[in-house]
């Protein structure tokens, strides 16, 4: 097999997100939505949340606050 990233040995999702990435997404000032309810991380990262529709968090766009996509593929970004 090849040498590629993979998955982190630790388990550790968000090291598969690169840290230029993550440190954008936190700093966007959408991270609640008007209810109060804390926006998904991975879901507004380009490797997207594995949990889906199980996720406690809200799926919703970090920028715009749209449903149907995240905030690295915002059509305001």
């Amino acid at each position: 097999k090849g040498k590629g990233k993979g998955k982190p040995k630790n388990g550790n999702t968000r090291a598969m997100i690169a840290a230029e990435e993550l440190a954008w997404i936190s700093q966007l000032d959408g991270s609640t939505n008007q209810s109060g309810n804390k926006r998904c991380v991975f879901r507004n990262s380009s490797t997207g949340c594995k949990l889906g529709d199980n996720c406690s968090f809200a799926h919703e766009c970090m920028i715009c606050g749209a449903k149907n996509h995240g905030a690295m593929s915002c059509p305001k970004y």
